[in-house]
């Protein structure tokens, strides 16, 4: 058995061994992560449902029953739930991006196993969630807004905003629900293409749509030219760039981050929120910054300098109040450190884009990656040293083998 098989089989096993009657922990590993994370959780319901592993697919099935059954009464997934104590709750800052993940898990649940039965009983929690990603939105722009560490990056170094992994999120899982109603013969709760346009204009700014553009729903009776608000006028304009090559990381007011948020910028890719020639753009760029050296895939091309943090990215208050294990000092955790389950979706963008050897050669690092371990092999750690590929983190993290599932099965299956 080679690497590549190897790993896909220790990823099927990893999932297995995380299996719990209520859903996928996070880790069996560590106490910490003995619950049913939302975001975790329905990541690697992304690799288990295409498994053809009975007890994996029925463990996702579970995992999204646990998740739209605590879901708050306005339509928001819980961040975290504890089967064993009776609790759950929603994070110490929030939790946005699980709403999108539990529609998402469960749109390609039902593409791998036609359940329909279970997708026809979850509808209504689908709808509920779409509904209340929509609500998130201050400044009627159609996307959503997000305050800091809301979404996976959830310790002292984050983004705020109108943040771009949280708004491909919700392209992704409008796009599912869209698919599940027609299944269903329900009526479409949310147009996917308008989300997807208004990403492409705010997140990749150009001459070709203005700004006040995302106000073209809005019925005035004289349509303006442009935002009466020189602010975000100004930081539009200055981010227009002929030569750009991903989409910005998020905007915030005046504060328009010109950064590559990698992880976000492959799931763009992966959901159909770019098209051929950004994707192209995006993964030449990558390939370009070496996110994948020594393993797949930082989250960062470089570390922010918390010295130097034009952007505002660092909370250093945070992180002096973080436990030591979720702090961001550079190459490590958030800031630059890689992180194997970023590694899963880089595989998938590629074999989206159709550049299947290089597909290919990127699973195989990443499973060298997920073979790494501080004692014995495949650790399946949380996170690696951007600076040397040591282990960090907590080990054996399921979410790390669905996603390896998962680019195991678009770059090898085809599926």
């Amino acid at each position: 058995m080679d690497l590549i098989d190897e790993g896909y089989s220790q990823a099927n096993d990893l999932m297995r061994r995380a299996a719990r009657e209520e859903g996928f922990s996070a880790s069996p590993a560590l106490d910490h992560y003995a619950g049913i994370w939302s975001r975790d959780a329905a990541i690697t319901c992304l690799g288990a449902s295409r498994s053809a592993d009975p007890l994996l697919i029925t463990t996702a099935e579970k995992t999204l029953r646990g998740l739209a059954t605590r879901l708050s009464s306005a339509g928001q997934v819980p961040a975290a739930f504890w089967p064993d104590q009776g609790y759950w709750d929603w994070g110490d800052a929030g939790c946005v991006d699980a709403s999108a993940w539990f529609v998402i898990a469960l749109g390609e649940y039902l593409d791998a196993t036609n359940d329909v039965g279970t997708a026809r009983e979850l509808w209504p929690s689908v709808v509920k969630a779409v509904a209340w990603l929509r609500s998130q939105d201050a400044n009627n722009f159609g996307l959503v807004d997000s305050a800091r560490a809301t979404d996976w990056m959830d310790s002292s170094l984050s983004r705020s905003g109108k943040v771009l992994q949280v708004n491909v999120l919700y392209y992704w899982c409008v796009l599912h629900a869209a698919t599940m109603a027609v299944t269903l013969d329900q009526p479409v709760p949310l147009d996917p293409a308008g989300v997807r346009d208004r990403i492409t204009t705010l997140f990749w700014p150009s001459t070709d749509r203005p700004l006040v553009s995302l106000l073209d729903h809005v019925e005035f009776g004289q349509r303006p030219s442009r935002l009466p608000h020189p602010t975000a006028e100004a930081g539009f304009r200055e981010a227009i760039r002929a030569d750009r090559g991903f989409y910005l990381a998020s905007i915030d007011y005046g504060t328009w981050v010109d950064l590559c948020d990698v992880l976000a910028n492959l799931l763009a890719i992966v959901s159909g929120v770019a098209d051929r020639t950004k994707t192209d753009r995006i993964l030449d760029f990558l390939d370009t910054e070496g996110v994948a050296d020594p393993f797949p895939t930082k989250t960062w091309p470089q570390p922010v300098d918390p010295r130097q943090d034009r952007w505002r990215l660092f909370d250093p208050e945070a992180d002096r109040l973080q436990d030591p294990r979720w702090r961001n000092a550079p190459g490590e955790y958030h800031n630059g450190a890689i992180w194997p389950y970023i590694g899963g979706f880089h595989v998938a963008a590629l074999a989206k884009a159709g550049r299947r050897a290089e597909a290919a050669k990127m699973l195989n690092r990443l499973a060298e990656a997920n073979n790494l371990a501080a004692d014995g092999a495949w650790g399946f750690h949380e996170w690696l040293s951007a600076s040397d590929g040591e282990p960090g983190g907590a080990p054996h993290q399921v979410w790390n083998a669905g996603t390896y599932a998962f680019a195991y099965q678009r770059a090898y299956q085809g599926l």
